[in-house]
């Protein structure tokens, strides 16, 4: 019988043609349309059943399946060989983002550094939780994390001599607003081992410096441009933009505008979002640009029609495939600079959220995040369930004020799932 993680879709661009698309293996195969309606009905072609069934996209039983997949977080826990940080060296910043979730829930931006004491602690603490681990993975965040350059290179050094001693793989990564990839910032990195950085740019230079201005209302494009050109020529550059509904038209503009700079898909690769949130949940910032929930129908249009953009300007993208939320995984915290822990980025600073601390331990948060919230029913039968697994709680939070129940993305992928696994086999993503 056919999987029920196995989506019949349209083949766009070859008429009589249909896509059998595994969610769970992220795989897929171009047969006949009448042969994929046959499959649909558990009619198999007997030549054809053992490759379907190694991809997935047939099975034993349903129950079976169901159960499989109910252990699924699990068993990816279990198997995995990494843990990982995102280690938040400060809450200053020298820009002053209109939509940045910082400034959510209590005004989380300010004059916060982590001292030499609290990283002291988080190493003991990355030592003590990688011990059983192969890899060690560390990514230093913000605010502006460059504002700290002495903290990365102190925890980068420690690290990764314990790394050495140990026989383990470390990697550290940045997520930083790129004004600071200076020469000689960008030289000190790459030193300390630092090997990728995620900078944003929300547009063409007007839009971007609307939304993502330094501190004192000047432009920032200029500067994060020339800190990516820079730094491409040493280290892996993800670039990052988040649109709105009145922006993401210009970002086609964007990428234009970076080919001619010779930024091109040899060089850095790139991903936009909708900016998440509005001002419409209580206590929460006054911007109301955003989206919250990925199900709206301007975000669905918008994010299909840039990663379309992105692509055939020969930008590099991950096809479609599982995605489990960070709350799920054992082994990835977000540690606040104060040594605060925490499950979701997102959630810094905001009441009832933190899991503990790094003095005082982690304390069960399986309630505190609603964990398994797809262990239902309904979850259980929808076809989408391994690319989602319940959604985004942070989603949740800032639509409900709470986190209650799914984030269900039914709706976006009946819309978009055939657009983007099109998409995906066009420009060859599927390997």
């Amino acid at each position: 019988m056919i999987s029920n993680y196995c989506i019949v879709l349209e083949h766009k661009e070859r008429p009589g043609r249909s896509i059998l698309f595994s969610a769970k293996r992220a795989s897929s195969v171009i047969v006949p349309t009448d042969m994929a309606a046959s499959i649909k009905e558990g009619f198999v072609p007997e030549e054809n059943r053992q490759a379907l069934y190694d991809l997935k996209m047939i099975i034993d039983g349903a129950e079976e399946e169901k159960g499989e997949m109910k252990g699924f977080i699990e068993r990816f826990n279990k198997e995995s060989d990494k843990w990982g940080a995102l280690l938040v060296l400060t809450l200053d910043c020298n820009l002053s983002c209109k939509y940045c979730f910082e400034d959510y829930g209590g005004s989380q931006k300010g004059d916060f550094y982590m001292t030499k004491e609290t990283a002291e602690e988080f190493i003991f603490f990355a030592v003590e939780r990688s011990r059983h681990k192969k890899q060690l993975s560390v990514t230093f965040y913000g605010g502006e994390p460059l504002l700290c350059m002495d903290m990365i290179e102190y925890v980068s050094a420690n690290l990764r001599h314990y790394a050495e001693a140990s026989g383990k793989d470390c990697s550290f990564s940045v997520i930083t607003n790129g004004s600071l990839l200076t020469e000689r910032n960008v030289g000190k990195l790459v030193s300390l081992g630092v090997k990728s950085a995620k900078v944003t740019l929300d547009g063409p230079p007007e839009t971007h410096n609307h939304y993502r201005p330094f501190r004192n209302g000047g432009g920032s494009f200029d500067s994060i441009v020339r800190g990516i050109e820079h730094a491409s020529n040493f280290m892996q550059i993800q670039i990052g933009g988040n649109y709105t509904e009145s922006s993401w038209r210009k970002f086609p503009e964007l990428l234009d505008y970076m080919i001619g700079e010779g930024l091109t898909g040899d060089k850095v690769s790139v991903r936009f979002s909708p900016v998440l949130g509005e001002g419409k949940t209580p206590g929460l910032s006054d911007f109301n640009e955003g989206c919250l929930t990925a199900n709206e129908e301007w975000a669905i249009g918008a994010g299909m029609s840039l990663r379309e953009e992105v692509l055939k300007r020969g930008y590099r993208m991950l096809p479609v495939r599982p995605s489990l939320c960070v709350i799920e995984s054992d082994d990835v915290f977000t540690v606040n600079y104060n040594g605060d822990l925490y499950k979701c980025p997102g959630m810094l600073g905001i009441d009832g959220f933190s899991i503990g601390s790094l003095t005082s331990g982690i304390r069960d948060y399986r309630q505190m995040y609603d964990m398994e919230n797809w262990k239902n029913g309904e979850c259980l039968s929808c076809s989408y369930l391994p690319l989602c697994f319940g959604g985004c709680r942070y989603a949740g939070y800032l639509r409900n004020g709470k986190i209650s129940g799914v984030d269900c993305r039914k709706v976006y992928y009946d819309k978009a799932l055939a657009e983007l696994v099109n998409q995906d086999i066009k420009y060859r993503l599927y390997r």
